[in-house]
């Protein structure tokens, strides 16, 4: 039974994460691009929507291009059709947090081990 609060501390949560499907499936890359419309609809200051749409239409490209996979570019379709409910929770006033932008052809390596 909840509290007040709404804690249930007998709910148990099942997360499909990074884990559940294999690195770079056509599904992760969906999902990834369409939970990043999301986000940066819902948390990212308006002033930094045009930075940041230029440089994901550079990786949508760069993957379709050299890549050959359209998937990314799939789910910021989708992304961009179930925007509604994300738009009606922005958090307007949110700080800027870019962080320095290396292109999207270098992204792998900035998690590559050792870095």
């Amino acid at each position: 039974m909840a509290g007040a609060d709404g804690y249930v501390p007998e709910a148990r949560v099942r997360h499909r994460t990074s884990a559940a499907f294999q690195e770079g499936s056509p599904r992760k890359q969906r999902l990834l691009g369409r939970n990043k419309v999301w986000l940066v609809v819902k948390n990212a200051p308006l002033e930094d929507w045009p930075l940041i749409l230029a440089y994901d239409l550079m990786a949508v490209l760069y993957a379709w291009i050299w890549r050959r996979d359209p998937n990314p570019l799939y789910g910021r379709l989708e992304g961009w059709r179930g925007l509604k409910p994300f738009l009606a929770d922005r958090r307007p006033g949110r700080p800027r947090c870019l962080e320095p932008l290396v292109p999207p052809w270098q992204v792998p390596a900035r998690w590559a081990p050792g870095l």
